[in-house]
């Protein structure tokens, strides 16, 4: 490797997906232990009440991830797109990167300001009952404070990687996750502070990741000298990064609405059940935390390869933007298909983690749940990977037709319908449909483009 230009367009293929996926996949991983360690924390502490309650807080989260991913995935296609063309051009590549931060600090503080003023009502919006909801508020309240700091991090590794530093965003996470875990263990142990302790670790957490990314980009830069003049409200900047950005965004603004629909469902549907509402918005709580070790590991995958392709494909490399994505998706399928097997086989045992003592009712639908609404995530991670291609192409558009197909359309129609027939059997079989449905729609859709690339003249060499 001789540098970063060089490694894009002349190294081995699988070699260079491996660096950065690796890096980019455990950075994934261990910013899920903020919510993961707190759900076992919690679980283990405060009960399963506890455990639906942070499912309430849940879609708060995924949309500041939104907002995170949509500015730092926007801003690091644009940035190796614009230096793919012409390496040259500092001062442009530098403006995109700039005005992702600005992206990432404007969403940081309006979404914290309007949480703190609106705490209560946009938990009843999510979801929350009356029993969860003393647990909720106080958990809420204490990390809408970190939303800027979580949002620097998250969308600021995706900058990171695109500077060819996938180890330092990677230790920046590693960072706050594990102060995370020992003040978890401290403040909920030792203090006894319940889920306020839970809270108070992701805060201190979050912020010191938040805190060395900023660091980063204004003292660590490599491919270009960071500028303080770059961080500008260019109007047509801002739309590129928000552009290439729609389809990551649209994915997860989109979990955000099928997670406020999910839990208002469960506690309407399990009502009715002998299962009551706060034994499924718990164990689905539970779930989508584990679920979402699946989602790190494939968008980790997904974001290794974004810029690999963007810088190839930018530099008329077609065939080995064409080759990357496809190593990518075979990653994905692989990985996916081994969670498939754990959720078939070992729902309980992965329950258990998260708190015993709980009644047998709730390990059994704990069971139905993994077996059933997880049914096709051998292959749903398609979405996001397919989704993460054409963002990498300068293709943003049809990236947010692969993402609305699952979350806007199919899962909201069946999450409506299913239940009419089947009550909450209904529920958990809507998820299973949709990712069936919506996962063929994105094979078809990468299999199109993947043939486009192979007729395309370009400076190929391999």
């Amino acid at each position: 490797m001789q540098n970063g230009r060089t490694d894009f367009l002349n190294d081995n293929i699988g070699r260079l997906l491996w660096n950065f996926t690796f890096a980019s996949v455990i950075s994934g991983l261990v910013g899920t232990l903020y919510n993961i360690v707190d759900q076992i924390f919690i679980g283990r502490y405060v009960g399963f009440i506890g455990n639906a309650a942070t499912n309430v807080v849940f879609p708060l989260i995924t949309f500041s991830n939104a907002v995170a991913i949509m500015s730092g995935v926007g801003a690091s296609a644009g940035f190796n797109l614009v230096l793919g063309r012409d390496s040259d051009n500092q001062s442009e590549a530098g403006k995109i990167v700039g005005s992702g931060v600005i992206l990432m600090l404007g969403f940081g503080i309006i979404l914290s300001l309007i949480t703190l003023s609106m705490t209560e009502p946009i938990l009843k919006f999510f979801g929350a009952t009356q029993e969860n909801l003393p647990y909720a508020l106080t958990y809420q309240k204490i990390t809408a404070c970190s939303l800027i700091f979580l949002i620097l991090s998250v969308g600021g590794s995706a900058i990171i990687r695109a500077d060819r530093s996938p180890n330092f965003a990677l230790f920046s996470v590693s960072s706050g996750a594990v102060i995370n875990i020992l003040l978890d263990w401290l403040f909920m142990v030792s203090f006894k502070w319940g889920i306020a302790g839970a809270a108070w670790a992701t805060f201190i957490g979050q912020s010191l990741s938040g805190l060395m990314t900023i660091y980063y980009i204004f003292y660590k830069f490599k491919s270009i000298p960071f500028k303080v003049s770059y961080l500008r409200f260019e109007l047509e900047k801002i739309k590129l990064v928000c552009l290439l950005g729609m389809g990551p965004f649209v994915n997860h603004f989109s979990q955000t609405l099928v997670q406020i629909l999910l839990n208002n469902a469960l506690v309407i549907w399990g009502t009715v059940s002998v299962y009551g509402s706060e034994i499924p918005l718990a164990c689905a709580g539970v779930a989508a935390k584990v679920s979402s070790i699946t989602t790190a590991v494939v968008i980790g995958i997904a974001q290794g390869a974004q810029p690999i392709i963007s810088f190839n494909y930018g530099a008329g490399r077609y065939l080995r933007a064409r080759e990357t994505g496809k190593l990518a998706v075979i990653s994905v399928l692989s990985f996916s298909l081994a969670v498939f097997l754990c959720f078939q086989f070992l729902p309980r045992e992965i329950t258990l983690l998260f708190g015993s003592g709980n009644p047998e009712i709730y390990y059994e639908f704990a069971a139905k749940w993994f077996r059933i609404h997880f049914m096709f995530i051998c292959v749903s991670g398609l979405q996001i990977t397919v989704g993460n291609f054409f963002t990498a192409l300068g293709k943003p558009l049809m990236s947010v037709l692969i993402s609305v197909s699952r979350q806007v359309v199919a899962f909201p129609i069946f999450l409506y319908l299913l239940p009419r027939f089947w009550g909450l059997n209904g529920v958990i079989f809507s998820g299973a449909v949709s990712d069936g449905i919506c996962a063929a729609l994105a094979m078809i859709f990468f299999l199109s483009e993947w043939e486009k690339l192979a007729s395309l003249n370009g400076d190929d060499t391999k």
